[in-house]
């Protein structure tokens, strides 16, 4: 799963540097250049964000939760004694 995670968050970038030199030099008006710019820029890293909570195991309705001891072990705040200044037990 990591490697296709990998794959396509790295796919978001190509497509980004291929709007950023070759898709935005097809025209010279601002709105094109807006649009291949901002718009872009800003889509991309919310797909990217997506592809994140996607592949996360908290939120993933993709990858396979394992509701084991260690899982939720590891979730579960830890507890830590707190003494006094000066006090030992």
């Amino acid at each position: 799963m990591l490697f296709l995670q990998t794959v396509l968050q790295d796919s978001l970038y190509i497509i980004d540097l291929s709007f950023t030199f070759k898709l935005s030099a097809l025209s010279s008006h601002r709105m094109w250049s807006s649009i291949s710019g901002t718009l872009v820029w800003e889509s991309l890293h919310m797909l990217d964000g997506f592809i994140m909570l996607v592949f996360n195991d908290r939120f993933s309705f993709i990858c396979a939760r394992e509701d084991s001891v260690e899982s939720t072990a590891s979730i579960a705040p830890r507890r830590v004694p707190i003494h006094r200044l000066g006090s030992v037990e």
